[in-house]
């Protein structure tokens, strides 16, 4: 019984919208392939698209993403009197509206709504299939001699730690300069480095997390037949990633890392656990391809609304 799931690239996550560095400004579009080729007894792949863009009306910026991905796991000697093949395949589909209002003294306000559809989609669309994920955050810059400063606080509802839950999102993000910049916080640690007008790099720690509905009527020993279980996973994200730019609107993704603490469980609709896959630790690979606006160096009107607007857009 093969099967395949992708935990690295989730969108929501895929990225966090504490800073702007998971998205570089001017990114429209991102293609993503994954694969976690050995987590004990499963194997994980995924292929993932992401398509956004925004606008800004004086001191308000409005931005719409639409991201698709599909999971497979594939599983290795489970038990024989469990099936688990309906879990083989998932789907999530979001749809995200984030806002950034501006206010005096370098403040902002930053929403993100994001309805999310996230199942296997066995009997078609239900609303167990249906989440709705959130973000309220408020941030202050500052402009030292050298670099920016932002800090921002808020809370997030969200499945960062695998299933929909109310969680704190911190970051304090430093600039240096047009190469250097670092952001610690909650969901996401990171440092970034732009070595030329190609090559960049990055290093991140970060909280992931997935939660999926099964629709389909699945028989557990000793429980019978149960609708509407859920298919959760979470972990911790330690990953490496180079950017290279290959010409001014592309640019190619590698990143490799390492989950120390991977959890796959299923629970039942009332979020008891019925099963636990004992997922151990694993390295993982992610490959992608961006697709982004060749901004002009003198346009910096147009460019620094971008990257007002980036802060506040999910993957």
């Amino acid at each position: 019984m093969r099967s395949t799931f992708y935990l690295v690239g989730l969108m929501a996550l895929s990225h966090s919208i504490l800073t702007a560095q998971f998205f570089p400004p001017g990114e429209l579009g991102r293609f993503e392939y994954s694969v976690i080729p050995d987590m004990k007894d499963l194997d994980l792949k995924a292929y993932s698209i992401t398509l956004r863009g925004g606008k800004r009306f004086k001191n308000t910026f409005v931005g719409l993403g639409l991201n698709y991905s599909k999971y497979d796991i594939s599983f290795f000697n489970t038990p024989l009197s469990s099936d688990f093949s309906s879990y083989e395949q998932t789907h999530n589909l979001n749809f995200n509206i984030s806002v950034r209002k501006v206010l005096k003294n370098s403040w902002a306000l930053n929403l993100i709504a994001s309805p999310t559809l996230s199942s296997n989609f066995a009997e078609g669309i239900g609303s167990e299939d249906f989440l709705f994920n959130s973000f309220l955050l408020a941030s202050k810059s500052w402009k030292p001699k050298k670099g920016t400063t932002t800090f921002s606080f808020g809370l997030a509802y969200w499945t960062f730690l695998g299933e929909p839950a109310l969680i704190p999102a911190l970051s304090f993000t430093r600039k240096f300069n047009s190469s250097w910049s670092f952001s610690l916080g909650i969901p996401r640690t990171g440092l970034d480095y732009q070595l030329n007008e190609r090559h960049g790099l990055s290093a991140r720690a970060s909280f992931r997390g997935f939660y999926a509905n099964n629709s389909d009527s699945v028989s557990f020993e000793g429980l019978g037949f149960l609708e509407n279980t859920k298919l959760r996973y979470n972990t911790l994200d330690l990953g490496l990633e180079h950017r290279y730019k290959i010409q001014p609107n592309f640019t190619t993704i590698t990143r490799i890392g390492y989950l120390p603490n991977n959890r796959l469980e299923i629970m039942d609709d009332d979020h008891n656990l019925i099963y636990d896959f004992e997922a151990g630790s694993a390295l993982y690979f992610t490959m992608g391809l961006t697709f982004n606006l060749n901004f002009n160096t003198n346009d910096k009107t147009k460019k620094s609304a971008h990257q007002s607007l980036i802060k506040t857009s999910l993957p």
